[in-house]
């Protein structure tokens, strides 16, 4: 009986160091990491974007995408688009002469110039992560309440020209190129002809 139990105890601790070792398998180890909370508000769209999005520097993970959400004024009606990100500020450090590297607070980070972008992942899938670097002399508009850690954003490379594009009447400029190829088919052909009337006339005359 006795033996029975010491069976099933070793088979329950043996069962829980399992479940612990895959835990921390499953989580990477970051259980153990420090790890910080920081915000990006944003006003346009953010399309592409999805939690657990890597969040890196330079092309670095540094985090993840933790949550999106959406906030929406009552009287204006203007939607303010706040993503949380999840960082590891150990990743990011400062070195200097003779020293090996601080890390420092989100706060002095963006005062140096820290800024977050979008950025496409993919163009086929229309995946975006998000990117930050410094970028000194840039605006630091911070959009939220003040009580929460965030970091100014800055709008995407290729925003403008996407929205611009997306503006575009596609159906009358897809017409007005089909029209435009079609007089130049024809300009083409009356081309050819007068090519042809006229060889015909110089070889006539060589004769």
């Amino acid at each position: 009986m006795r033996r029975n139990a010491l069976l099933i105890g070793a088979f329950v601790l043996v069962a829980i160091a399992m479940i612990v070792a895959g835990v921390l398998w499953l989580s990477g180890n970051t259980l153990f990491k420090k790890q910080q909370d920081a915000y990006v508000y944003y006003r346009g769209n953010v399309t592409g974007l999805y939690v657990g999005a890597p969040v890196t520097f330079r092309g670095v993970s540094i985090g993840q995408v933790e949550d999106i959400g959406l906030q929406v004024d009552r009287d204006t009606l203007r939607a303010l688009i706040p993503v949380k990100m999840r960082l590891q500020p150990d990743a990011l450090r400062l070195r200097g002469k003779g020293d090996d590297g601080a890390t420092l607070d989100l706060r002095t980070l963006v005062q140096r110039g820290l800024r977050a972008r979008l950025a496409a992942q993919s163009f086929v899938t229309g995946q975006k992560n998000i990117e930050l670097d410094f970028v000194p002399n840039t605006p630091s508009t911070l959009l939220g309440d003040g009580t929460k850690p965030e970091i100014p954003a800055l709008a995407e490379r290729f925003g403008a020209l996407i929205d611009q594009v997306a503006e575009l009447p596609l159906r009358d400029t897809v017409n007005e190129m089909r029209d435009t190829v079609r007089e130049l088919r024809n300009t083409l052909t009356s081309v050819q002809h007068t090519l042809d009337s006229t060889q015909g006339v110089l070889s006539g005359a060589a004769t």
